[in-house]
């Protein structure tokens, strides 16, 4: 989810792991924007997203307070309350 390619671009791209087929595949949907540094976990079908860097490149950025929940089931994105402090690299 997300992170920074080898460019040092950060994207908004979603992948899943298929165990059984021992392969990747790049999720319809993706992050409302690029971004990396962030702390993820999930629920059932929902994975939730703290923080991280939403700039462009890895030349700095912007440090983001932001909570978003994806819920993989509906494909759809909630906003949640943001955190208290912006934090990156969690």
């Amino acid at each position: 989810m997300g992170g920074k390619q080898s460019d040092g671009q950060r994207t908004n791209e979603i992948e899943e792991f298929n165990v059984k087929e021992d392969v990747f595949r790049t999720l319809p949907f993706k992050m409302q924007k690029a971004r990396s540094g962030f702390a993820t976990c999930s629920r059932e079908s929902k994975i939730y997203f703290c923080g991280g860097n939403g700039g462009g490149n890895s030349s700095g950025g912007s440090i983001l307070k932001r909570f978003d929940c994806l819920d993989l089931k509906k494909g759809k994105w909630s906003k949640l309350q943001d955190l208290n402090v912006r934090r990156d690299e969690l």
